[in-house]
């Protein structure tokens, strides 16, 4: 398996889902309504949707990406569709600097990470609002709370938790998160024409968790 790196511009022309798919149990008793329920640390990010036609050589760059996908095998980081920055209005200071890192390494199951100290670069508004999304160690999240830059570090609180450990130093993206994904099935590679020779794609994914 290996990842592979798309056509530097993903443009969306419809996007019909975007959601995390879960595992849960709710049984609930015919005698007296009441029910039980449990929800699974399992969630996954589902995403599906048509790109903006493209021909020339940009139709050529996809269909090499999308032949170099070999079905589900591979993976691509894919920018979060919609996401134009964090609702914060944090933006590093204008320095374009990406991403932090963890302070303290996290367990798998964890829903918080401390990050670095953000205040030399910071614009003076909070890191994170309530529900924007970061990548941290390859892992799409939502924020379930704000964050404020701080000197000894910030919380970052997020949804779904961690499905792996992320070590001390593991990346977290907040200006531009990522999603790592694969496709859904191994027909990836297709697409329509129309014309003048302009391509439809169509994307299924997934996110990828090996």
């Amino acid at each position: 398996m290996a990842i592979i790196t798309p056509p530097s511009t993903i443009q969306w022309a419809e996007l019909s889902t975007f959601k995390l798919q879960r595992a849960g149990l709710t049984l609930r008793s015919r005698y007296t309504g009441r029910r039980q329920s449990v929800s699974f640390p399992f969630a996954l990010w589902v995403i599906e949707g048509k790109l903006v036609k493209v021909d020339g050589l940009e139709a050529g760059r996809w269909r090499s990406f999308l032949v170099q996908l070999s079905g589900q095998d591979n993976t691509f980081r894919l920018p979060v569709p919609g996401h134009s920055g964090p609702a914060s209005g944090f933006n590093a200071g204008g320095t374009g600097a990406d991403t932090t890192t963890t302070l303290t390494s996290r367990p798998a199951g964890s829903s918080s990470v401390v990050v670095g100290n953000w205040t030399a670069t910071g614009n003076g508004v909070p890191l994170v609002a309530e529900g924007d999304y970061v990548t941290v160690n390859d892992e799409l999240k939502v924020v379930t709370a704000g964050a404020l830059t701080a000197a000894g570090g910030a919380t970052i609180n997020f949804k779904p938790p961690l499905r792996r450990f992320a070590a001390s130093g593991s990346a977290v993206a907040i200006l531009r998160p990522t999603v790592m994904v694969q496709a859904q099935d191994d027909d990836v590679a297709g697409w329509g024409l129309s014309r003048p020779v302009q391509h439809t794609i169509q994307l299924k994914l997934m996110e990828a968790f090996d």
